[in-house]
């Protein structure tokens, strides 16, 4: 890194800003622009440009519907695979350690330019932090019979999985030239970008795609759809690949929408996200295998995971709630409702809301944890509850503001609960142990004691986070 703000990539040399004692590039190419031709390609090399290239403005985000978060790209397009990076100014022997952030949504929206996804407070706590786009929706995850038998590995599909690859290749052959030390990537993602990140992990076609990783909200990882059921569901758009590559990509939008029906739960497989290809992911991902890497990990939920999702269901009555029970759970459907019971309308939204949580998020987070923790990884669990004015226990997404310092409207609780979280989390890049000077001690997660950390303005040790009620969903399903 030079002191004019210039830094040499692999690629050619970029011009970033000076902001205090961070730099910043901006809009950063980690791949050709897969437009054209290279529409459902894999992300292929960035051609290398002459002079001095400027990166001091967000590249253009990927095409995604608008849903409230304001990003700050200039606009959309399928020319999107860009990457962003904050600093510190001034080095440190060993190299600072990296954070790579994938955010949420779902897989259809997402990206590196969202102003609540800001790096620079995090990168001021010691991290040289990198945010990115990837393709979304149809133009990331169309599986179809065509695109597999133009493919030399018969698959199709995974296109968006395989811009994380290629994001991770770049930033370990290049963060260096930033300050990062190459040696030590942590990869934090959230929900979706926290499910591409175990698919990364499990994917060989890098030999090691992180050092560490911390998992907010994972969820259910599994199962993933097959190739030949996306396939089928490709079909659906069109038959001809050449038509299809032609269409605008507003059309192959609105077409995809057509054919999206609401998912009743996060635990089901879905068309148009991450599948078993039989390339980029072999197989049905299962952190229990002796083939899944075993990393440092940091994993956690909110305290209330489900109300974001139950806020987007329709079911709003006692009967509403009945027959959602019996579409998902079957003949174990008084069971569960004897877990999670209803006596009249006025208690669906909050027995509604736990057992999707439950359903969706914790169960499968706790699946990958103690599958960790068996294999001796060194694990950390949170659930973080801090509470802000309304007193309303947070719910899926809610705890994001917070790692980035990009809270509206905080008083000094939120103030402290953020600066905790991002110290702890950086501390686990830096040294795979979140624990430090003047934070409350942080237990090891065990499958015997299953500790976590109650993650709050005042942290607090906890053990077995909602073991007795997880524990009886887990046999009814």
């Amino acid at each position: 890194m030079t002191a004019d703000n210039i830094v040499l990539t692999e690629h050619g040399r970029l011009n970033g800003i000076r902001h205090q004692d961070l730099l910043c590039f901006l809009g950063v190419p980690f791949a050709a622009p897969p437009v054209g031709n290279l529409r459902w390609k894999p992300p292929q090399p960035v051609t290398p440009w002459q002079g001095v290239r400027d990166a001091r403005a967000f590249g253009l985000d990927a095409i995604q519907p608008v849903r409230g978060r304001t990003s700050r790209a200039p606009g959309q397009s399928e020319d999107c695979l860009y990457l962003n990076i904050w600093a510190p100014a001034e080095p440190v022997t060993d190299g600072w350690p990296v954070m790579i952030w994938s955010g949420g949504g779902s897989f259809t929206t997402g990206g590196g330019a969202f102003s609540e996804e800001e790096g620079a407070a995090l990168a001021r706590q010691g991290a040289v932090v990198v945010s990115f786009n990837y393709r979304l929706g149809v133009l990331g995850f169309l599986a179809h019979p065509a695109l597999s038998a133009e493919s030399p590995h018969g698959s199709s599909g995974n296109y968006g999985l395989l811009d994380h690859l290629a994001v991770l290749a770049w930033v370990r052959a290049n963060i260096g030239q930033f300050g990062g030390n190459a040696d030590n990537l942590t990869y934090v993602g959230a929900s979706a970008g926290a499910a591409a990140g175990i698919a990364a992990l499990a994917s060989p076609l890098l030999t090691k795609a992180f050092d560490k990783a911390i998992f907010q909200s994972p969820g259910s990882y599994a199962p993933l759809s097959s190739l030949a059921d996306a396939e089928d569901h490709g079909l659906q758009l069109g038959l001809d690949l050449e038509d299809l590559r032609a269409l605008d990509a507003a059309e192959l939008e609105a077409r995809a929408a057509s054919l999206a029906s609401p998912s009743l739960t996060l635990t089901a497989a879905r068309p148009m996200r991450p599948i078993v290809d039989g390339w980029v992911v072999p197989t049905q991902i299962d952190p229990a295998s002796p083939d899944f890497p075993v990393i440092p990990l940091l994993a956690g939920s909110n305290e209330d995971e489900g109300r974001f999702f139950a806020k987007r269901m329709n079911v709003a009555s006692a009967d509403d709630y009945r027959g959602y029970l019996e579409k998902v759970f079957g003949a174990t459907a008084d069971a569960v409702a004897a877990l999670y019971p209803v006596s009249s309308d006025r208690d669906v939204g909050s027995s509604f809301s736990r057992l999707f949580g439950d359903h969706s998020i914790e169960l499968g987070l706790r699946r990958l944890l103690r599958a960790m923790a068996d294999r001796r990884a060194d694990v950390f669990r949170y659930v973080f509850d801090h509470r802000r004015n309304d007193g309303i226990p947070p719910t899926h997404a809610d705890e994001g503001d917070f790692l980035f310092g990009t809270l509206e409207d905080v008083d000094g609780d939120d103030r402290q609960a953020s600066e905790i979280m991002m110290r702890y989390w950086v501390n686990f890049a830096q040294t795979g142990d979140p624990n430090g000077a003047g934070l409350v001690e942080w237990p090891r997660f065990t499958t015997s004691e299953e500790a976590h950390l109650l993650l709050a303005a005042t942290p607090r040790a906890g053990a077995k986070w909602r073991e007795s009620q997880l524990a009886s969903l887990q046999k009814l399903i």
